[in-house]
């Protein structure tokens, strides 16, 4: 979801706003996007912390939710994917590991521009992401600074795994689907 945690709703509401399962805790919303808004929960059984994403009205997540499956069972979360633990209420909900922060924000953090070894260290990463990808015949169609997040930014530096699988396609299927990217990475 890239935006920042800006919200319309007050944090306090959160609980009542999304009526997740008792098993979790909601301790803030982490960002809203186009298609929906990610919440950092806490999993009362496992005591992880977890990122929920849930469909704004009327949308679901069954697309990205079935890509996310697809991508689990061939283990591309030990290739730079973010782990998917599954969905619930008929794929409204989505609950992926938590990371810490997106490319572009810890960028925009940043003081100076990342070294040509730091820059060779993502790409590096993203290029086994790519090429897991690739080797299932997966297109994520959506790449950009926000859908690439850091896993931890503290304890492990430039860590980073692709997320946001929503406009993800098969590449059986490229030439039947109309790609929406966002023209300034297109």
């Amino acid at each position: 979801m890239g935006n920042t945690p800006t919200s319309i709703y007050p944090e306090s509401n959160l609980e009542e706003l999304y009526s997740l399962p008792r098993k979790y805790e909601v301790l803030k919303l982490l960002g809203q996007g186009n298609f929906g808004v990610v919440l950092k929960c806490l999993d009362q059984n496992t005591k992880k912390t977890v990122a929920i994403k849930i469909a704004k009205v009327f949308r679901d997540l069954n697309e990205e939710a079935s890509m996310m499956q697809v991508l689990m069972d061939n283990n591309l979360d030990q290739q730079n994917i973010v782990k998917f633990y599954g969905g619930f209420w008929m794929n409204k909900y989505l609950v992926f590991e938590k990371l810490d922060m997106s490319l572009k924000n810890y960028l925009c953090k940043r003081k100076a521009p990342m070294s040509l070894q730091d820059i060779r260290t993502v790409i590096q990463q993203l290029a086994t992401a790519f090429d897991a990808l690739t080797a299932i015949g997966v297109i994520h169609t959506d790449v950009k600074t926000t859908n690439i997040m850091l896993v931890d930014h503290v304890r492990q530096p430039l860590k980073v795994k692709l997320i946001d699988f929503g406009l993800a396609i098969f590449k059986s299927n490229a030439k039947h689907v109309k790609i929406h990217q966002t023209p300034f990475f297109r």
